[in-house]
């Protein structure tokens, strides 16, 4: 596991120093990058997709490595840089605008009042800030936005973010790994977003989710990320590709990518479903072994749990 301890305060090195202890070797990303011909016959697998800088320097150096470029973190941080690529790919987006602040957000969302949107963070604005309204009328949820926007007015989260028409429909995450251009296996997500029951808390990200592989041969492989993928093997790309969705009707609307390893998505696929580990089937794929993705049949389900009560 590697970190950067210049970038903790205290009380997160304090943390760090607790998480993974007796279950994985760590060491700091600095001193690994100093001593890096020691761990030429290692795999690099960077989960996220910051710290890209360390990623491509040790793809340029000849290092097996997995994820951990810019281009990722552009496609999931930059939302014009995604809608670009994406619509340049052939996917659909849902009407989408970028504001600089609350008061601007306020102002469009009072001229569509009968309209729904969804508030997503851009750039570096905090991740947790994404909002979707939990009303089903389209004017209440509006309302319901308003009032996020107010609350927020004075907080520095709500300098750049975009507003993203409601489509309703089905959303699903649908994910392919990549190794030198060549997409191996892909399985695709449903999430509750909620923590409790009919999302009725706090948003979380993933509450719980579904997950079952997918066919790369399927209608929602081939109309999703499968639209990427000629792309993707022009760059000779390596990591994970991903696309959020909204099926509704007969027609499939982009919402936001997620290139990495997606929580909980990912964890539940190799624990509950694949045959091998995450590592053996990452480096499996490095090394071009083909056949290295088996799957138990049916789907995995997993949950997330918070507690707010310390000790």
């Amino acid at each position: 596991m590697l970190f950067r301890s210049e970038e903790l305060d205290e009380d997160e090195k304090k943390c760090y120093e607790i998480i993974g202890n007796g279950l994985v070797d760590k060491i700091e990303l600095d001193i690994l990058i100093e001593n890096r011909e020691e761990y030429k016959d290692y795999y690099f697998v960077f989960d996220g997709n910051h710290n890209y800088e360390y990623g491509e320097f040790l793809l340029n150096e000849g290092f097996k490595v997995f994820g951990g470029t810019q281009f990722q973190f552009n496609l999931e941080n930059d939302r014009e840089f995604g809608k670009e690529f994406a619509e340049s790919c052939g996917l659909v987006s849902p009407e989408t605008i970028e504001f600089a602040s609350a008061e601007e957000g306020i102002s469009f969302l009072s001229e569509r009042e009968e309209e729904a949107f969804v508030l997503k963070p851009n750039e570096e604005s905090d991740n947790s800030m994404t909002y979707v309204p939990m009303s089903e009328d389209d004017a209440e949820a509006n309302k319901e936005l308003i009032s996020i926007l107010e609350a927020y007015s004075s907080d520095s989260c709500t300098d750049s973010y975009i507003l993203q028409k409601r489509v309703k429909g089905v959303e699903v995450n649908v994910e392919a790994f990549f190794s030198n251009g060549k997409p191996y296996f892909a399985h695709a997500n449903f999430e509750d977003k909620f923590n409790h029951q009919k999302d009725s808390g706090e948003a979380t990200g993933c509450a719980f989710d579904v997950d079952f592989e997918i066919s790369m041969e399927s209608r929602l492989y081939k109309e999703t990320v499968g639209k990427m993928e000629e792309k993707l093997t022009q760059m000779n790309y390596t990591g994970l590709s991903d696309a959020n969705v909204i099926v509704a009707d007969d027609e499939v609307f982009f919402l936001e990518f997620c290139f990495r390893l997606g929580y909980n998505a990912a964890p539940n696929f190799f624990f509950n479903l694949c045959n091998k580990t995450c590592l053996q089937t990452i480096g499996d794929m490095l090394d071009g072994i083909t056949d290295s993705i088996s799957c138990k049949s049916g789907f995995g389900a997993s949950m997330t749990v918070f507690t707010d009560k310390y000790k």
